[in-house]
């Protein structure tokens, strides 16, 4: 399966060291076949406010025949020495999920 999701994602920093991540799941589970399909980001700057036009896209082989609920989901960066931060999804503007089958060869 082929996925993108297109949107805008902002994380703030309110103390400590905020990482957000975005991730795309499959039935609940995140795809190893090949890799992952995530993004984070790190805030350094106190207060900084900045909502960015983001992409995340991938594939994903080997998912089982049938029904799949695809979920995209934020939730801390995957270092526990970070902290999740101040998120947003899609403030004020319109988000997409594009899904394509990709047939075995």
């Amino acid at each position: 399966m082929n996925i993108r999701w297109i949107g805008n994602i902002r994380n703030i920093k309110t103390g400590g060291r905020p990482c957000s991540r975005w991730h795309i799941a499959f039935n609940g589970s995140e795809c190893g076949n090949p890799a992952r399909i995530d993004a984070s980001i790190y805030s350094s700057l106190e207060g900084l406010d900045i909502h960015r036009p983001s992409i995340l896209e991938g594939i994903c082989y080997g998912l089982s025949t049938g029904i799949v609920n695809v979920q995209l989901y934020v939730g801390d960066c995957r270092n526990p020495a970070y902290r999740h931060g101040d998120s947003y999804t899609s403030w004020e503007s319109v988000s997409r999920m594009i899904i394509e089958e990709i047939p075995l060869a």
